[in-house]
């Protein structure tokens, strides 16, 4: 009898442990484009099965010991842009579609990390765009003259010989002006030599909400005025979704070519097509940083050093001209950009590895129960 009751346990036990790891909450949200650079041979294949994959330009170099797998990184010579509905880079992309037509709702999440020599070939009279998607004064928008529109995702720093701390300004486009103003401004967040950093990036075009996260802690948490100017446009036909720099046709050497380049290491960039909750910043972050230390770098804003060279830049200046462009690679696309998919609703339910355990310990239980009924019968 106790031997029957000992294996009863034993199984219970085991069978309890099965569905721990499905206990953490499901995220309510998939992504709409996922890239997690495992395939070397294109970097910029969307993982999550919509196929809004990336042309690669200049040479995106994969890397190891990313935060979960390999990375890639830029050499301020490079990008990787999005599939556009018309040549050189004009027309709709899937982040066009989103923001233009869809939920005009958006959610961008990534791992960056960065080292003192990636600003060595860095002109501090331009941006540092890791993600950009238009927010060109120069540029028109389209064949009808409509030259607003977009967004830019930064990354400045205090100093850029010693940096202390990041800037993560974000600017973001009006439809009927070019928006010199930007969410993020005055937010810093440290620097930290060689450390990866998870960044998300919330955009509601319909309530003028933009948080920024840093680490899964809230940075900033800034509302615009919605009805100003016609209203937010996160969508911008003239320049295609783009990481690590500003992505643009030359007319007059018919190429595509970078300006306002990054120069650094990202991984695990997604954009969905919705607001992610501070839970689903926690799963996403836990299931992409795998590989990393548990210690989670200080988001905490300090002083920055003031004993370093001043070549500080305090805030972007939303009037600079673009500068001449760096040439590299001449490839453009035609093809239509996949339609943005739906993000699968959470139906609210307990997990199914919950469910499992309750299910395997009511059965042990019984078990248990019946054997000892049988046991009494038998006196």
């Amino acid at each position: 009898m106790k031997k029957i009751i000992s294996a009863l346990l034993v199984s219970f036990c085991i069978l309890s442990m099965l569905p721990l790891a499905a206990f953490a909450e499901e995220p309510s949200v998939k992504p709409v484009a996922w890239y997690d650079f495992e395939d070397a041979e294109n970097l910029g294949k969307d993982k999550s099965g919509n196929g809004n994959d990336l042309i690669s330009l200049g040479t995106p170099e994969q890397v190891e010991e990313g935060p979960s797998g390999n990375a890639v990184f830029f050499d301020g010579l490079s990008s990787l842009y999005a599939k556009t509905s018309k040549d050189n880079g004009y027309g709709e992309d899937y982040a066009d579609v989103i923001a233009a037509s869809g939920s005009k709702k958006l959610t961008i999440a990534y791992w960056i990390k960065n080292e003192i020599s990636d600003y060595d070939n860095f002109d501090i009279s331009t941006w540092r765009r890791i993600i950009s998607n238009g927010h060109d004064g120069g540029a028109l928008q389209d064949e009808t003259g409509n030259a607003f529109g977009g967004f830019t995702m930064l990354s400045l720093a205090d100093n850029y010989i010693i940096p202390t701390l990041v800037n993560p300004a974000i600017m973001v486009d009006r439809v009927e002006r070019h928006d010199g103003s930007c969410t993020g401004n005055t937010a810093t967040y440290p620097y930290e030599e060689g450390k990866w950093f998870f960044i998300v990036w919330t955009a509601d075009a319909t309530t003028g909400q933009f948080c920024y996260y840093v680490n899964g802690e809230k940075l900033y948490d800034q509302t615009a005025d919605v009805n100003e100017s016609g209203g937010i446009k996160l969508a911008n036909t003239a320049r295609p979704f783009a990481l690590a720099a500003n992505t643009c046709y030359d007319a007059e050497n018919d190429e595509m070519v970078v300006n306002h380049s990054y120069t650094g290491a990202l991984d695990e960039v997604m954009v969905f097509d919705s607001i992610l909750s501070a839970s689903d910043i926690s799963y996403y972050m836990s299931a992409t940083g795998a590989d990393l230390p548990e210690t989670t770098p200080d988001t905490s804003s300090e002083a920055p050093n003031t004993s370093a060279p001043d070549t500080s830049v305090s805030k972007p200046d939303p009037s600079a001209e673009e500068t001449a462009p760096h040439t590299s690679g001449t490839e453009s696309s035609t093809q239509k950009p996949a339609e943005s998919t739906e993000a699968p609703s959470d139906d609210g339910g307990v997990p199914t590895g919950l469910v499992i355990g309750i299910v395997a310990a009511v059965v042990v239980i019984a078990a248990v129960a019946a054997v000892i009924i049988v046991k009494k019968k038998k006196k």
